[in-house]
Order: structure tokens, then C-alpha cells, then sequence
């Protein structure tokens, strides 16, 4: 029975410590400002370093930062990826006009082959 008992208060203290893993920092906010906070909630707040005021999180600046930074690392490299897409354009584009001017060639050449026929 004891084992049974154990098993049972371990399985629910996995399931409740991924359960505010969903929860926005606004919902844990949200219980911050009522009188009586749930330890549990109080416990997920600290652990996320969130700073709440009037029921919403406040972003931290190193948040923030970390943050803008991510985002400028994503910028550049789209922007890589968008020059890379530009000279591989500019490559078919020369290989296109390569193309064209073997064919006028050769169209030359062939109505000089008919002229000389003729």
C-alpha cells in the first residue's frame, strides 16, 4: 500500500511541474495580485524571473535584449539567404544570356550555310 501511495505522489508531482509550462507569464501574473497566491504558482513565477505589475509581466531589459538579439541573428540571416538567392539568380540570368547568344550564333551561322547554298 505504501508503495502504491509513493508511486501515486511522484506520478502527480511530474504532471503538475510541466502543467505551468502552458501558462503565459500574464496568467501567472494574473494569480500574483490575488490575496491568496497558490505556492505553486508564486514557485513558477520565481523560477521564470518574471517581474508582475497590475497583473502583467514586465519584460526585463536582459530579456529584452536577449530577445532583440535572437532577432537580429534571425535578420541576418535572412538576409544572407536572400544574397545567396540574388547571385544564384544573377548566375542563371548570365547563364540564360550565354544561352541566347550561342543560339544567335548558331542562327547565324546557319543562315550563312544556307546563304553560301544558295
Amino acid at each position: 500500500m505504501k508503495k502504491l501511495l509513493l508511486i501515486l505522489i511522484l506520478f502527480s508531482a511530474s504532471v503538475s511541474a510541466d502543467f505551468f509550462d502552458k501558462w503565459t507569464d500574464d496568467n501567472l501574473c494574473g494569480w500574483v495580485d490575488t490575496p491568496a497566491t497558490p505556492d505553486k504558482i508564486t514557485a513558477e513565477v520565481e523560477k521564470r524571473k518574471i517581474n508582475c505589475v497590475g497583473g502583467n509581466a514586465i519584460v526585463s531589459s536582459a530579456k529584452q535584449e536577449k530577445k532583440s538579439a535572437k532577432q537580429e541573428k534571425k535578420s541576418a540571416k535572412q538576409e544572407k539567404k536572400s544574397a545567396k538567392q540574388e547571385k544564384k539568380s544573377a548566375k542563371q540570368e548570365k547563364k540564360s544570356a550565354k544561352q541566347e547568344k550561342k543560339s544567335a550564333k548558331q542562327e547565324k551561322k546557319s543562315a550563312k550555310q544556307e546563304k553560301k547554298e544558295k
